[in-house]
């Protein structure tokens, strides 16, 4: 299909913007933020696990992680 669709649209005009590659790059892009939001999200859950650990006695004092 993506063959197909690329000889249809180098025959319509001379100009070709790769939308293919951009399709890649975006992806690319997307696997990137998810990594980084996904550890991010294990890092802010390790420290609310260690700030629960540490206040086990003491447990309304609010969860901040800038203070861990």
């Amino acid at each position: 299909m993506d063959q197909q669709l690329c000889e249809q649209m180098n025959s319509i005009s001379r100009f070709n913007p790769q939308l293919h590659a951009w399709w890649h790059a975006i992806g690319a892009v997307h696997c990137h933020l998810g990594i980084v939001c996904a550890e991010a999200m294990r890092l802010l859950s390790i420290k609310y696990q260690q700030h629960q650990m540490k206040n086990f006695q003491t447990s309304k004092q609010p969860f901040k992680p800038e203070d861990q």
